[in-house]
């Protein structure tokens, strides 16, 4: 077995829409935007850097829209500005169901703000649209929620958890952010755009590639295995140091 069975990954994604009208997507992007309101301005009101990232942005700067059949949207996040502060207020908006390898816990990140220990990497699975029964808002049995992948330091590099591995961009390309606005919502953009998009998906991003796997191009961005990587990447918040072991 590969060590990112990205293929299945993929199906999956594209087979939540297969009777979805045209409609539907519109519907699931406009979700998607008032999810991603919520999370923009909770970033704002801490004065975080963040980003949408990955295929949000490719999406929306390539094709002006959010690609059609993405199970989620994407965001990205400096390890620098998660604080306590910072998860209390997004405690609300965190995904319950999704806590596994990938994804924190926000009672264990909040303790891990305080506590001197190196422990392995996660992410933050955001549903700022809940029910009254607080459960994510759904459409057509579909959650809504954003990826916020948090990014981690690694020589003159960002490195930021996925499934098993790793992946990563370049730290130039993450040093200035460009504000834009997409439906009415307020979004933040890296400055280098092109050469961010290059580091993630390889030069022939700008093409839409309904086939694309990572397995079959080089790029700089990944994915890398922790035998790649030399071991577990490990950070410690109260030190704001990593290891590799």
């Amino acid at each position: 077995m590969k060590f990112f069975d990205y293929r299945d990954w993929l199906l999956n994604e594209n087979r939540m829409r297969v009777d979805w009208t045209e409609k539907d997507d519109e519907e699931w992007e406009k979700l998607h935007m008032e999810n991603l309101d919520v999370l923009s301005q909770c970033f704002r009101k801490h004065r975080a850097k963040w980003w949408v990232d990955s295929g949000t942005l490719l999406g929306i700067y390539r094709d002006g829209r959010i690609i059609p059949g993405d199970s989620d949207t994407d965001v990205g996040i400096m390890c620098d500005d998660i604080n306590s502060d910072l998860i209390s207020d997004m405690e609300k908006h965190w995904n319950m169901a999704t806590i596994n390898g990938m994804f924190y816990h926000h009672k264990d990140l909040q303790k891990l703000m305080t506590e001197d220990k190196y422990m392995m990497v996660k992410n933050i699975k955001f549903s700022g649209l809940k029910t009254k029964n607080g459960q994510a808002v759904k459409h057509k049995g579909k959650e809504v929620w954003a990826d916020v992948f948090i990014y981690f330091p690694h020589n003159k590099d960002r490195i930021y958890k996925f499934v098993g591995g790793y992946f990563r961009n370049k730290e130039e390309n993450l040093q200035d952010f460009t504000t834009f606005q997409h439906k009415g919502v307020t979004l933040k953009r890296p400055a280098k755009t092109d050469a961010f998009l290059e580091c993630v998906y390889g030069r022939g991003w700008e093409t839409p590639n309904p086939e694309y796997n990572p397995d079959d191009i080089q790029c700089y961005g990944g994915p890398i295995t922790p035998e790649k990587l030399g071991g577990t990447y490990k950070y410690n918040y109260l030190k704001k140091d990593y290891k590799i072991e």
